[in-house]
């Protein structure tokens, strides 16, 4: 004779393909491939990248051993830095359109954790494809971290009308 008695473990094993299907809200969820992953990824940090920028917090906790955190801002790596940006913002020329060339001095604030807080540029390049493109150019670059607060500088460049190439007559 059988016994009309279900085991626990039988009831269990029956239910379990609906444990996590009727309770609580439906999601659906795709499947990311890997470069919408990396993508998403990236969103994400240039997101959480501005936030902090606009709050003005970049994060960084400097560390306690003097030494490795380089207690005093390094100006000479700092310009090593500028020269090679320099070299970036002065291609801006050949890429955007520009209606005035010659030297412009920007300005260069640095955060302690190394990063540029803000490029100052002047009139008539501020606001302009130029002017971004230059700023762009500076808000690359990262010094070493510092203590003692932000540090400003000054920074000459000069803008030259690119050279026109000669037409080979494409052959």
């Amino acid at each position: 004779m059988r016994s009309s008695f279900i085991s626990p473990v039988l009831v269990v094993a029956l239910l379990t393909p609906w444990l996590g299907t009727g309770c609580g809200p439906s999601y659906e969820r795709k499947v990311m491939t890997p470069q919408e992953r990396l993508d998403e990824q990236e969103r994400l940090a240039y997101e959480e990248e501005q936030r902090k920028k606009k709050s003005g917090d970049s994060g960084y906790v400097p560390p306690d051993d003097e030494e490795e955190a380089g207690a005093k801002f390094d100006k000479e790596q700092t310009e090593m830095e500028l020269k090679r940006a320099t070299r970036s913002a002065e291609t801006c020329t050949g890429v955007v359109e520009a209606k005035a060339y010659g030297e412009i001095e920007v300005t260069i604030t640095f955060q302690e954790d190394g990063t540029v807080r803000q490029v100052a540029i002047p009139s008539p390049h501020d606001g302009t494809p130029l002017g971004e493109c230059i700023t762009r150019a500076y808000e690359a670059v990262i010094v070493p971290p510092f203590r003692g607060g932000d540090q400003t500088m000054s920074w000459k460049l000069t803008l030259k009308k690119p050279e026109k190439k000669p037409n080979t007559g494409g052959k």
